[in-house]
């Protein structure tokens, strides 16, 4: 759906107004995040989590009913071509991937089957570009017309947000994990903590929009990009016992950055797009990009705490010896066990437990310490890719109009996809 909204906005409103209408988009998108923690995490606290999937059957009856009333239909002139093989070979090549990339924390990098996923999916994607390309050169409406990557501010867009949101979903993605397994938080809990990220986002990407309309997108989204840089670069300190109230400062500082980098980085690939098809074709590739980024970013750094915890497990264990602070510690927690009615074996080995465990929670935290960095590494790119971004320059308000940034194959009348 998010294509269509693309598209219908940049029908709707003039080059000027784009940014501003992008942020407001924004809103009910970012209203998810807000509420979807709260509400799941009281949903699996105090019910039952197969009640979260029944949800969504009134909320999807409103919004039929409500497009019903309020959309119009509108149909792109002369495309009456599907594309059944980029549909088949782009549909199981990313399935394929994001497949795989979710099972290396459970079977590894090296299995049969996560071999087996990533070979083909990335033959079935490699497929799919050959096909989009030689359908598009017969003169023939591709899914995708692929040639808009050879636009240079609709390519560096497009890169600078796969960065972007690759390292934002995998930060929101580690953070609860952080407090439900290593602060012992509950899902509820979990979800009132991460409000306020939800809710400052939500306020700066009215505000972004509104800027990058106003400044251009360059001057909004490197600064937005540098303060999502120093909230990471803070949360690789995170330690378990940062107080609450600081870590919610930092996720207020992400949301900002998240309201001031990814809508106007979509507004920035879709700015020198102008014919009505092109406009529908590039929005659909940008919301597909933000897709497999933000499911990559989870599933990658996902996988990449897995490993690094089990590295910092190794490290920490072999600096455990008699004379370490936990080595001391052996004696005095298997006394402890024996006082409280344990034989000898059976304190030492709930001892050694306990000892386990605690080393388990701080390579866990050092692994998430390292995402963070890896994070910083990708905003740093997105910077980079963000300064080959092509500013359009803004008409004056009485010279610009939907209609005549849309092309003459567009249609005079105002209309909405349905």
């Amino acid at each position: 759906m998010l294509p269509l909204a693309f598209t219908m906005l940049f029908r709707e409103f003039a080059p000027g107004e784009r940014g501003l209408a992008l942020g407001t988009l924004g809103i009910p998108t970012l209203l998810a995040p807000a509420l979807g923690p709260i509400l799941g995490g009281y949903i699996v606290t105090f019910a039952s989590w197969q009640l979260i999937f029944f949800i969504n059957i009134p909320i999807g009856i409103v919004a039929v009913i409500l497009a019903t009333l309020f959309l119009r239909e509108a149909r792109a002139p002369g495309r009456s071509h599907f594309d059944l093989p980029g549909f088949i070979t782009a549909a199981y090549g990313l399935a394929a991937l994001l497949y795989a990339f979710s099972e290396t924390t459970t079977a590894g990098w090296g299995s049969v089957k996560v071999l087996g996923f990533l070979f083909s999916g990335a033959l079935s994607l490699i497929a799919f570009i050959a096909i989009e390309i030689t359908t598009a050169n017969r003169g023939v409406q591709p899914l995708l017309d692929l040639r808009l990557f050879t636009n240079r501010s609709f390519a560096a867009g497009n890169i600078a947000l796969v960065f972007v949101i690759f390292g934002l979903f995998g930060s929101f993605f580690l953070i609860p994990i952080y407090l439900q397994v290593l602060r012992g938080q509950s899902a509820f809990q979990a979800g009132l903590i991460l409000l306020p990220q939800a809710l400052a986002a939500m306020v700066s990407v009215v505000v972004g929009g509104r800027l990058v309309d106003r400044i251009g997108v360059k001057a909004v989204v490197i600064p937005g990009l540098l303060l999502l840089g120093f909230a990471t670069w803070q949360l690789t300190f995170i330690t378990l016992n940062s107080p609450f109230w600081w870590l919610q400062l930092l996720l207020v500082l992400l949301g900002l950055s998240l309201g001031l980098t990814g809508q106007p980085l979509v507004v920035a690939a879709l700015a020198d797009i102008s014919e009505a098809q092109q406009v529908a074709d590039a929005s659909t590739i940008t919301t597909v990009t933000r897709s497999v980024a933000a499911s990559m970013g989870v599933a990658l750094l996902a996988t990449y705490v897995q490993t690094q915890t089990k590295v910092h497990f190794t490290h920490l264990a072999e600096q455990v010896t008699a004379s370490s602070s936990l080595g001391q510690l052996l004696p005095r927690l298997q006394g402890l066990f024996l006082l409280h009615g344990a034989d000898a074996q059976s304190a030492r080995s709930a001892a050694l437990q306990l000892i386990a465990r605690l080393l388990q929670r701080q390579g866990y935290l050092l692994a998430l310490q390292d995402a963070f960095f890896v994070v910083i590494a990708l905003i740093a790119l997105a910077i980079v890719a963000t300064l080959f971004v092509k500013e359009k320059r803004r008409s004056a308000p009485s010279q610009e109009s939907p209609e005549s940034d849309a092309g003459e194959s567009a249609p005079k009348e105002p209309a909405l996809v349905g």
